[in-house]
């Protein structure tokens, strides 16, 4: 996941459905390891510093 979709998506710019569809392949990745008894990650990119205030925390 890039680290602007996640702050985009926090701060409202995105909808939660182009999140979804911009993360959908990761998060497929993701559960068909954890089926497959493996380890699944959603890896964030590195990006500025950004405060996750509570709004954004509500909308997550």
């Amino acid at each position: 996941m890039e680290h602007a979709t996640l702050v985009g998506f926090l701060t409202g710019v995105l909808s939660p459905e182009v999140l979804a569809d911009e993360i959908a392949e990761e998060v497929d990745a993701c559960n068909a390891a954890c089926r497959a008894g493996e380890n699944g990650y959603i890896i964030i990119t590195d990006g500025p510093a950004f405060q996750v205030t509570r709004d954004c925390a509500r909308r997550l």
